[in-house]
């Protein structure tokens, strides 16, 4: 392509030259000028003997050089279009250079200048200036740095601006280290915006100041933001947030980038040689005129040929991938377009993505992150969390509305009504942040707007998506959960449920539900009774229809909208189904079919609290499928489904479970078999009683007085059989697990057994620094799971004979420990704090900071009370503050010096209660978290991390004592890595934990485990080399590394 810029810009300078007058220039969006300014010069570079193209070049500068500004008029206090001109200009002239004059060469060197400095001083004052991870940014700091590097060798002025623009977007880096998916939350098209500038950063300050980003977590997984998002045929792309269907810019110079630094393995060139090849050049899909060439001269000077093309393992097959930060999850990316080419994607996630979202509401670095949300910028995301696209066949059925308005109806989700906050369509209302042409993001609540993937699923051909919505929308709406859960059942039949639960208080009283197409109209349709719509294509009609649990099926409403987008207007058809709210929870199908698909039956099989089940007939094949939508919470799940996973299909006889490994399909325990029932079998015996009874009378009256005797024997022994049957079944079935028909607690029994028989402990053993903290983020999180640190401020190991070493010991407890009970008192803390941590803790007496016991009822009552003033925001009230009067004096410097020193005291009073009441309400605040997470996740199962080296060598009793349930994981890290980080200055905790005295205690009499207690003798070289001479800190520290290791193997 670089062989046609010259030769097109040359025939068309109208269209590609800027224009000498300021008005003409700056009357409209002007970033063409920059962009493609760079491929010329590469152009020019390339082809040396091309004097025109060459001329073509200087009349461009020169044409650039002598605008007053670069600003455009419509948007003056816009610095993008300048920093797009300012890259272009001054990499044209580093390329172009050696072809100037003494007088070009000062004048283009005055207008880097001058530019590069006011860009310099707008970054001190304009929002994008303090911002991270946007389009703006990215641009503009790329555009400071590229004028800086020109200038720096003539102008010192020019270091000042270089560094701030490296300080900048090395900050920019630091965040995208965190989006460990390779994602950018402003979607395919703005994220390719800002790749452009990201990967241009990372080769020039490689290449210039040696500073290295190629380990990057983010841009490591970058290339699957490209290849997951590609629809069938490799033109389009998700439209996740503000998109054009494909990409802004590149993709394939980020591409062979990607390639050349990080893959090294040829896919990079494969997919942008594939995205090369179909790529349209006329139509909607095609590249801009002022976007199209940008990327080339870089795309031309990363490429390897080395590398080759080789397309990632796997491709050819649809394939499922989850970008865990953004909350996207595709299906089926990267393939031609064919019958068995069906694409499925969807969205559900947090403001900005999980990484950036954690980062403001944990108020993560604070020296960086200083304004929360003001440090980034979200405005092109819409709301559109539980959002999905489907092409079945390849054929386009559902799609995004793409670049537009943020208002929620024009994407694939829900909105209800009425609702008293709604800022736009009254009394409609949809997710946070719409009704503009930017979302609102620095509204309130806007700012905690959050969505989720609960799960992501493939087994065989059939893939389970689901995603939770709720806090997506305004929290005075009363909705609980918006769970939508997707399943596509084969490459054509693709079931959607959404369950909607709304709060007793909450007005909703209808929902709707939007489904949209770009390209085609929708029409109506009916399947049987119920309703729907369809969209026709070459190769047959794309159909769906739609019910609810209680068997509602209304004629949806077909609407074809206009609105603006980018710098033109866009059109998008869709279907609204507007249906009644049912208290408290709704359930509504939507079933989408493919041109080949043959629908013959659906229906509700059933519809209760914990999930809903429906049959669905197509092709000649039967699916039962179930549902769990209690999803929340594992215990629910498991005994709705038999297995804690969230979904079951069951087709032509066989299983299909959703949300568990093939090895966890079956648990141990898990049963669908109903207990067995005492007061059934007493009722049982008592109708053997009576007819044993009625069969002796009759039998009295049949005999005579001779045969008494025989009668006597008779009812003798029907009274001891009926005794030993009594006896044997209340010896085998006892009656805590063999309730009565009748009993209220059977539903609590049956969970209860679920809970304890089949959802497995995690407990986590590591030496101290070996990083296992890490593995809180895979469980704090989940609902699943409730993550616990021992020993804390409020959780402690009870103390035993033989106690644990609070940094490591060489105590081996073992199974026969555990049989023979030496540790009773720490077996049943294990096993009642794993089994029910909100009871384990309202039982134990739990240390405050502030000398208040909490314990039994005084616990509840506590939590009670610090749950209603964190939700009232406020503090205790009537408090009247003390007066003190001032007795009459006649030594007045006495009476100052004294007042002096009370004041003195009482700041160093008032200072010390301060801390105190610091850490108390920090103490409380983290108490009450956990609380408040076992109150709204009772069934969470407990994920126990042990502090202390010293229960690596205990995990065969701990093994023993949590049996099946438990699931043991040990870190271990790289020995080298652990004694760097043991005695890092940073770290300083080899001098805090005084290892040193720690490790030779570890073999005092009073501490040395004993021949009988346990010890383990692979700790044997350790305290020899401390006998021998004082080891220095890194040796001592290598030898507890390898004995604790040769011990735990």
């Amino acid at each position: 392509m670089h062989f046609t810029v010259a030769p097109e810009i040359h025939a068309k300078p109208k269209t590609y030259l800027p224009s000498r007058d300021y008005d003409v220039f700056a009357g409209r969006w002007n970033e063409i000028y920059g962009n493609n300014l760079g491929a010329l010069a590469m152009y020019c570079v390339l082809f040396p003997e091309d004097r025109q193209a060459l001329d073509t070049a200087l009349d461009y500068m020169d044409r650039m050089a002598s605008l007053k500004q670069w600003q455009v008029k419509a948007s003056m206090k816009d610095e993008v279009p300048v920093a797009h001109s300012l890259t272009g200009f001054a990499t044209a002239y580093d390329f172009l250079y050696e072809h100037f004059d003494d007088s070009r060469r000062k004048i283009y060197f005055k207008k880097i200048s001058d530019v590069t400095k006011e860009l310099y001083e707008f970054s001190k004052i304009r929002g994008w200036g303090k911002q991270y991870l946007q389009n703006h940014v990215a641009t503009n700091y790329l555009a400071l740095l590229t004028g800086s590097l020109v200038l720096e060798v003539d102008d010192p002025k020019a270091s000042v601006w270089k560094e701030r623009a490296i300080n900048k977007i090395e900050e920019t880096m630091f965040v995208l280290n965190h989006v460990v998916d390779g994602s950018l939350d402003e979607g395919v098209a703005y994220g390719s915006y800002t790749s452009r500038s990201v990967t241009q950063y990372v080769y020039l300050t490689l290449r210039h100041f040696d500073i290295n980003h190629l380990d990057n977590f983010w841009l490591k997984e970058h290339f699957w933001f490209y290849y997951s998002t590609m629809l069938p045929g490799y033109q389009r792309t998700i439209g996740v947030a503000d998109s054009n269907s494909n990409w802004f810019y590149g993709p394939e110079s980020q591409l062979v980038f990607l390639d050349r630094y990080v893959l090294r393995n040829g896919s990079g060139n494969w997919l942008a040689r594939l995205i090369r090849k179909h790529r349209p050049t006329e139509g909607a899909l095609s590249a801009s005129a002022s976007q199209r060439w940008c990327t080339l001269h870089t795309e031309f000077i990363w490429y390897d040929p080395s590398l080759g093309e080789s397309p990632p393992q796997g491709h050819g097959k649809a394939q499922l991938h989850t970008f865990t930060d953004w909350g996207v999850v595709t299906y089926g990316s990267a393939l031609p377009v064919g019958a068995d080419s069906t694409f499925l994607s969807f969205k559900s996630g947090s403001l900005h993505g999980k990484a950036v979202w954690n980062m403001v509401h944990r108020k993560m670095y604070p020296e960086m992150v200083t304004g929360g949300w003001q440090n980034f910028n979200p405005g092109h995301e819409h709301p559109d969390q539980n959002s999905f696209v489907f092409a079945p066949a390849g054929q386009l059925f559902v799609t995004e509305a793409l670049y537009g308005p943020k208002l929620t109806h024009l994407n694939n989700v829900l909105v209800f009504s009425p609702s008293k906050t709604s800022q736009c369509y009254q009394p409609w209302e949809g997710q946070l942040g719409e009704c503009a042409k930017w979302l609102a993001w620095r509204e309130t609540p806007v700012g905690d707007s959050s969505a989720e993937v609960i799960t992501a699923d493939e087994k065989g051909d059939m893939v389970h998506i689901s995603g939770e919505a709720a806090r997506a929308y305004h929290p005075s709406m009363g909705l609980k959960s918006v769970y939508r859960n997707l399943l596509l059942l084969n490459k054509e039949l693709l079931l959607v449920v959404d369950h909607i639960e709304v709060t007793p208080e909450s007005r909703l009283k209808q929902t709707a539900a939007f489904f949209h197409n770009m390209d085609k109209i929708f029409q109506t349709y009916k399947f049987s009774h119920y309703r729907g719509a369809k969209v026709e294509t070459p190769v047959g009609d794309l159909r769906m229809f739609w019910v609810s649990d209680n068997g509602d099926t209304p004629w949806p409403m077909l609407e074809t909208e206009q609105y603006p987008a980018e710098y033109q207007r866009r059109i998008t058809h869709y279907v609204n189904i507007t249906m009644s709210l049912s208290r408290p929870t709704t359930r509504i199908a939507y079933v989408l079919m493919g041109p080949n698909l043959k629908m013959e039956e659906f229906k509700f099989s059933a519809s209760d609290r914990d999930g809903v089940q429906m049959m669905l007939r197509a092709n000649g094949s039967v699916y039962h499928v179930s549902m769990a939508t209690r999803h929340q919470d594992p215990v629910a799940r498991a005994t709705y489904l038999g297995f804690p996973g969230h979904a079951q299909v069951v087709k032509d006889g066989r299983k299909v479970k959703f949300g568990v490994k093939e090895s966890e399909m079956t648990l141990p325990g898990a049963t669908t078999e109903k207990p067995f029932q005492l007061g059934v079998s007493f009722n049982v015996f008592f109708v053997i009683t009576l007819i044993s009874i009625s069969l002796v009378i009759v039998l009295r009256q049949m005999l005579n007085s001779h045969q008494t005797t025989v009668f006597h024997y008779v009812f003798l022994t029907l009274v001891i059989l009926w005794l030993m049957c009594i006896i044997a079944v209340w010896t085998v079935c006892p009656v805590s697990i063999c309730p009565s028909s009748d009993d209220t607690s059977t539903e609590s029994l049956k969970e209860l057994s679920v809970k304890d028989t089949t959802l497995p402990r995690v407990v986590i053993t590591s030496l101290p620094g070996s990083g296992s903290d890490l593995l809180s983020q895979m469980f704090m999180e989940n609902p699943d799971f409730l993550y616990i640190q021992v020993p804390s401020k409020y959780v402690g190991v009870p103390r035993v004979e033989f106690e644990a070493g609070s940094f490591l010991d060489a105590c081996e407890w073992l199974t026969s420990d555990a049989a023979s009970q030496r540790f009773p008192l720490l077996e049943g803390w294990f096993q009642s704090f794993t089994r029910d941590p909100m009871l384990h803790l309202h039982r134990q007496q739990i240390r405050h900071p502030v000398g208040r016991k909490l314990q039994g009822e005084g616990f509840k009552n506590w939590f009670k009370e610090t749950k209603h003033l964190a939700n009232s925001g406020g503090t205790q009230k009537g408090v009247k503050k003390r007066s003190v009067k001032k007795k009459p004096t006649k030594n007045v410097e006495k009476q100052k010096q004294k007042e002096s020193e009370v004041s003195n005291l009482r700041k160093s009073e008032g200072e010390q209660g301060k801390m105190a009441r610091s850490t108390a309400d920090a103490y409380e605040n983290e108490l009450t978290g956990l609380l408040q997470r076992l109150d709204d996740f009772p069934n969470a199962q407990a994920v126990v991390h042990l502090g202390s080296g010293s229960w690596t060598l205990k995990m065969q009793w701990i093994y023993s004592v949590l049996k099946s349930q438990s699931r043991i994981i040990h870190v271990v890290r790289d020995p080298r890595a652990w004694v760097h980080a043991m005695m890092a200055k940073q770290s300083l905790m080899y001098k805090e934990k005084r290892i040193q005295d720690q490790v030779i205690s570890m073999f005092q009499n009073d501490n040395k485990c004993g021949l009988e207690t346990g010890y383990a003798f692979e700790f044997e070289k350790l305290r020899l080399a401390i006998v021998d001479g004082k080891l220095p800190p890194h040796k001592l520290l290598a030898h507890v590394w390898a004995a604790n290791m040769a011990a735990y193997i």
